[in-house]
């Protein structure tokens, strides 16, 4: 579940309509587009929201469910598209492709690139995306390591 989801699963089951909602925090219209997956909130409001309604963000949290699976879903896609050199795969994971994670949107455009033969050009983009460089940083886990796999 998105967090745009989860905010509309938990203003209906408070009764409020979306200006009770946001309470004065932002504007209504950008909570809606919130709630619909078009804009981000960031942390701050959306606590400020929530606990506005004493709703614990831990509660709103554990609403999201577990999005691992999903992550590892696309990561045994991606590498099994990338393994059989299949770039129109490739390409349609990276379009219909609902990443939380932009990196992953980055790390397939590099693969695509890379089958290509397109590799630098490719570099040069994506390089310019501050969360490429979360290796250069010692930033290590799972999940970074995970993309530098196949580059």
């Amino acid at each position: 579940m998105l967090v745009g989801e989860r905010l509309k699963e938990v203003r209906k089951s408070l009764k409020l309509n979306k200006t009770q909602m946001v309470s004065g925090t932002i504007s209504r219209s950008f909570y809606s587009r919130v709630e619909k997956n078009e804009n981000m909130i960031n942390a701050r409001d959306l606590m400020e929201i929530m606990y506005s309604h004493e709703v614990p963000m831990v509660k709103f949290c554990q609403g999201l469910g577990n999005t691992r699976p999903q992550i590892y879903a696309y990561h045994e896609r991606i590498l099994y598209a990338y393994l059989k050199k299949d770039v129109d795969a490739l390409n349609d994971i990276y379009h219909k492709g609902n990443f939380a994670d932009l990196r992953i949107k980055s790390f397939i455009i590099l693969l695509i690139s890379k089958l290509e033969g397109q590799t630098e050009e490719a570099k040069k983009i994506i390089q310019q995306d501050p969360s490429y460089n979360c290796l250069q940083e010692n930033n290590w886990n799972e999940e970074n390591l995970w993309f530098t796999f196949l580059s």
